[in-house]
């Protein structure tokens, strides 16, 4: 999946979007033929978490950290904004054309909705709110509702449906923290073996890479960076569930992932085999356990040079265990080198 990123619309196209009329009935609460859905998800505590996350939302991070580019005419949320999106589906972009016609600014309520436009393959709404209770429990809630405009996505019918609750999923993540694993899931998973030889590197008939990237600048960004990693936000962020034993990564901590693959979900575990704490380096391994369709490591370690340039570096290697992943191999391959590069813009 392309790596995420905000750009803004040229004034042009920004002109143009901004004369078309929304592609669905205005004045209805449900437009006759649309499909509505509400989902939500505790997304954290407290008023701090509220207003941040609300900030999150204001600047489109919730599609951003879902893997969608974004090209707004406006960097943070405006009513009236427009953008143009690039929706991934399995190997495919799809561009969908919205408007911003809600704020919503309350004391317990903060978000937007925006409505499709020309060009969009769905006719509908959607909107993203975040809400604080009485307990300070905070919360993502969407809502929208939709139906097909485009012929791919009336031909696609309960895939294109699918693929909408997978995106969902993927919005309800965004700005999740990891959830916690059950204590019996927690005490299994750390009775397993690594499925993997430890020969201190890459053992043979591994398949391996190395990726790393600029991040930003600076010793607050170090240290921002380094919190996402050990606290599994940059599985969260490119679009991947996680359970774990322990909110920040501890050695011998063991997680749950759900990684998505077009609309399907896959399940992997996992243990952190290794934690990195030096005043320049931080980051931690993770090795495979029996139930992960690969066996091998991942190393996710956050570095700061002389000149406080920050980069992320992934590095790994892998050979396929589940049936699936062996038959699949190229395909395989190129997933995750694809889901390093999102690792690599997960946490800028």
């Amino acid at each position: 999946m392309r790596p995420a990123r905000l750009t803004l619309l040229p004034e042009v196209e920004a002109a143009r979007l901004r004369t078309l009329d929304l592609t669905y009935p205005t004045g209805e609460v449900l437009p006759a033929g649309h499909r509505s859905f509400s989902r939500s998800a505790v997304i954290g505590q407290g008023r701090a978490a509220f207003e941040a996350a609300v900030e999150a939302v204001l600047h489109w991070r919730v599609q951003l950290h879902s893997g969608i580019a974004v090209a707004a005419s406006e960097a943070a949320v405006e009513l009236g904004s427009v953008a143009r999106l690039r929706v991934p589906v399995g190997p495919l972009r799809l561009t969908a054309y919205c408007r911003v016609v809600e704020i919503v600014d309350e004391p317990d309520r903060g978000g937007f909705g925006y409505g499709t436009l020309p060009g969009h393959p769905e006719s509908g709404k959607e909107s993203f709110v975040v809400t604080i209770d009485s307990q300070e429990q905070v919360r993502l809630e969407i809502t929208a509702f939709s139906r097909p405009a485009s012929w791919y996505a009336r031909l696609g019918g309960p895939v294109t449906d699918a693929a909408q609750d997978a995106m969902t999923e993927r919005y309800l993540r965004a700005l999740a923290a990891a959830a916690r694993l059950p204590d019996a899931e927690t005490a299994r998973l750390r009775a397993l073996d690594l499925t993997y030889p430890e020969v201190g590197g890459r053992p043979p008939g591994f398949w391996g890479y190395e990726m790393s990237g600029v991040i930003g600048r600076g010793r607050e960004c170090f240290e921002r960076a380094a919190a996402q990693v050990l606290a599994h936000e940059v599985f969260l962020r490119s679009g991947i569930g996680v359970a774990s034993s322990r909110s920040t990564a501890e050695l011998g901590s063991v997680l749950r992932v759900r990684i998505p693959v077009a609309f399907l979900r896959f399940t992997g575990f996992s243990r952190v085999v290794e934690v990195v704490d030096e005043p320049r380096r931080r980051g931690l391994a993770y090795g495979t356990l029996p139930g992960h369709p690969q066996s091998g490591r991942e190393d996710l370690v956050v570095e700061i040079d002389e000149r406080e340039v920050v980069r992320l570096h992934v590095t790994a290697f892998s050979r396929p265990v589940a049936w699936y992943a062996r038959l699949g191999r190229p395909v395989a391959r190129a997933l995750q080198l694809r889901m390093a590069r999102r690792f690599l813009h997960a946490i800028r």
